[in-house]
């Protein structure tokens, strides 16, 4: 094979073993069917809870807003993760 052949190939084999380990990297984070840092996961069950949840499983992910009162204050409401 020539040298130019050669480093070819080796260029080939490097570029998929980047794609590999990049893609592998990409989804080790993915939380499983489930809420992400700082939600809580919940039954779907007011007005809000249901319009928030797109995929039609019941479930939504809840964080609490802090209010100046001290009360219980109010809650960001997104749907949970499916993975699907």
């Amino acid at each position: 094979m020539t040298r130019s052949v050669r480093r070819l190939i080796m260029l080939c084999v490097v570029a998929a073993i980047a794609v590999g380990i990049a893609a592998g990297m990409a989804s080790a984070n993915k939380p499983v069917r489930g809420c992400t840092k700082y939600y809580t996961q919940a039954p779907a069950t007011t007005a809000s809870d249901l319009a928030a949840d797109k995929n039609g499983d019941g479930l939504v992910c809840l964080s609490q807003v802090a209010t100046g009162n001290g009360s219980d204050g109010h809650y960001n409401v997104v749907d949970n993760t499916t993975n699907s």
